[in-house]
């Protein structure tokens, strides 16, 4: 027959394989009980099952994500961890495949840059910023860039190094609607509005890349998949570049007036989007959605 120590030894190895065991009495230990599960919900949802323990719990997910379900857009092997109030924790992974609803997975641009496909609600959208030059000119002189109102492209800084953030384009290359691959057009308020709407709280955060942001990036997740990078800007002004690793704003098609357009843009310091428009001149990162 076991001794009370020998049940409380097998019992502490069997609940290691859910969670901690707190080093308390051998009959009084409170961690025992608790377990975690992640089932699937819905297309994309991942939502945790919590059982034992003491409420409330707090909750940790690989992606960052600090609530007790994500909507995610991208495949992979997703990690939840569950604290309740006693301070026990409990863990489980989940084997995520992503349904992709825009029927292909990439797409390719008049240059042979190719990007992923992320569904995002009812739209589908690249996954990283626009590469092509499709016969748009680069334009590195500062008095040319402020002036022209021919499309333009630029990398940050004039530096091919920066070509991981994509090119920053004034709007006239946007309304040349020569950019997107066919059946795809650059992002338009509308657009914006659909998607910031869909995403609900703090979507900036939602869209933002954890690294590669100033510290602390506030509130990213990336739990959309949209990978936006902090590409920095060149300014219609002075053509200065300013910005990098702590913002990026994305050109609409949607024209403000005679001079200026629509874009959106987040930054490290806040999970929200900014909506305002600029000058035609501003240079900014591009998005393609499907028609």
């Amino acid at each position: 027959m076991k001794s009370i120590h020998q049940t409380f030894i097998l019992l502490c190895a069997i609940t290691i394989l859910f969670g901690s065991c707190a080093s308390l009495p051998e009959d009084t230990n409170p961690c025992i009980n608790l377990t975690v599960s992640i089932v699937q919900q819905g297309t994309n949802d991942l939502t945790s099952i919590v059982n034992g323990g003491k409420q409330p719990y707090t909750y940790e997910w690989s992606t960052g994500s600090v609530l007790s379900a994500i909507t995610m857009y991208s495949s992979g092997t997703y990690s939840l961890t569950v604290t309740d109030a006693n301070g026990c924790t409990a863990t489980a992974s989940f084997d995520f495949i992503y349904f992709n609803g825009c029927e292909v997975d990439s797409i390719t641009d008049a240059d042979g840059n190719v990007y992923a496909v992320i569904t995002i609600g009812n739209q589908c959208w690249m996954a990283s910023n626009l590469k092509v030059s499709a016969g748009i000119p680069e334009v590195t002189d500062s008095a040319t860039w402020v002036t022209t109102t021919s499309p333009a492209w630029c990398y940050y800084d004039n530096n091919p190094g920066n070509a991981n953030y994509g090119k920053l384009y004034n709007w006239y290359a946007v309304q040349s609607g020569n950019l997107c691959p066919e059946g795809w057009h650059i992002s338009t308020y509308a657009d914006w509005d659909e998607l910031e709407n869909f995403l609900g709280d703090e979507p900036a955060g939602q869209l933002k890349t954890i690294e590669g942001w100033v510290t602390p990036n506030v509130g990213a997740t990336n739990s959309s998949g949209f990978s936006a990078i902090p590409g920095g800007y060149r300014s219609y002004l002075s053509s200065h570049f300013t910005g990098l690793f702590e913002y990026t704003g994305f050109w609409t098609s949607t024209e403000a007036t005679f001079y200026t357009a629509h874009f959106r843009a987040m930054s490290f310091d806040s999970p929200w989007l900014t909506n305002l428009s600029t000058d035609k001149h501003q240079g900014y990162s591009c998005r393609c959605v499907k028609n």
